[in-house]
């Protein structure tokens, strides 16, 4: 992994990947709920993070879900310590999916929300955290990417229009890390009554400023 700092676009998935793990291999033994939000084919809750004393909980597209826990018992990996929230994003609402599952709102939690919030509107991800808040123990993370408005800019362009356009989506939310980046990013936390915690800023020795920031987010 190159230096902190100088990270690049075209190495920033590897970067990312560490940085999130760094944050959850310090954070996940004071924690007693781990939900892993958009979770894909993330395999975080099978390997070194895996503990009996955490509950695991996956929300995703129920097809999403369908596709990977065939994909896990194709490769004989036991999956019977997560409970998988399946969910209609337009329709439902999170945290009644969540608790029906059996998530405990008193319990201090984790969330990851990783490579989610660019495909959204700040609406949306404002909800979102609005919503963490609401329903979360005090002492709660949240712990996000965020992109830059530059990262948008340059993927809108070239392939990444040629991919979104073949996948039928696109980016949205963003902030401006041109400038006072650090600042910015703890305006944006703090207009949700949250406080940053460690940030990993992935470009930031560049002139244009960082592309991007894994951010860990508290609730207090």
């Amino acid at each position: 992994m190159r230096e902190p700092g100088s990270e690049n676009i075209a190495n920033f998935v590897i970067s990312r990947t560490l940085y999130f793990d760094r944050v959850i291999t310090r954070v996940i033994p004071h924690v007693e709920q781990f939900v892993v939000m958009g979770a894909g084919y993330d395999a975080r809750a099978y390997g070194n993070f895996q503990d009996k004393d955490v509950g695991f909980f996956e929300i995703d597209l129920a097809n999403m879900q369908q596709q990977k826990r065939a994909a896990l018992e194709l490769a004989g990996i036991p999956c019977e310590h997560v409970s998988f929230v399946s969910i209609d994003f337009t329709r439902e609402r999170i945290f009644d999916r969540l608790i029906e599952s059996g998530y405990d709102p008193d319990k201090k939690t984790l969330f990851l929300w990783e490579g989610v919030t660019l495909y959204l509107s700040e609406t949306d991800v404002r909800k979102t955290i609005q919503d963490i808040r609401s329903s979360a123990a005090n002492g709660s993370i949240l712990l996000s990417d965020i992109y830059a408005d530059r990262f948008l800019k340059r993927g809108k362009k070239g392939a990444g229009k040629k991919v979104m356009d073949y996948t039928n989506e696109g980016w949205d939310f963003s902030l401006d890390f041109t400038m006072e980046y650090e600042e910015a990013l703890a305006n944006f936390a703090s207009s949700e009554s949250m406080a940053v915690g460690e940030t990993f800023f992935m470009g930031r020795n560049s002139e244009k400023g960082p592309f991007m920031v894994v951010v860990e987010m508290l609730y207090e």
